[in-house]
């Protein structure tokens, strides 16, 4: 009998940089219609936050209002013109979406079990 080996398939990853339109959603990507519409129609999963810290790289931090937890959240675009230091916005729980005024955008979050995120990210 031969034995057999698992195999990874590669998942094509979207092609968002140098100013191509981001087709893929992925945590952190283009948000899908779907992620959308399940996110506004479950509006008690979303908490108000407050920016603290916002990096080129497309990290920004976040500190809820609720129990002010610290939360780092990823979006593969450069979002500081959208969101600035001090300013309010939403995080659904739930669907990773960030609500920064009329916009929604999908975000990866950063791992709880990293401390010390804002080393890794350029920010201390």
């Amino acid at each position: 009998m031969t034995p057999q080996h698992p195999t990874l398939r590669k998942i094509p990853r979207p092609d968002c940089s140098q100013g191509h339109t981001c087709t893929g959603s992925a945590p952190g990507h283009a948000l899908p219609l779907i992620q959308q519409r399940v996110s506004a129609a479950t509006p008690s999963k979303w908490r108000d936050a407050i920016v603290t810290a916002v990096t080129h790289s497309g990290w920004i931090s976040l500190t809820t209002l609720d129990d002010h937890a610290k939360v780092w959240v990823w979006n593969h675009a450069d979002l500081g013109a959208s969101a600035s230091v001090g300013e309010p916005v939403a995080l659904h729980d739930v669907y990773h979406v960030l609500a920064i005024g009329a916009e929604r955008v999908n975000v990866l979050l950063a791992p709880v079990e990293l401390l010390a995120f804002s080393d890794l990210v350029g920010l201390s």
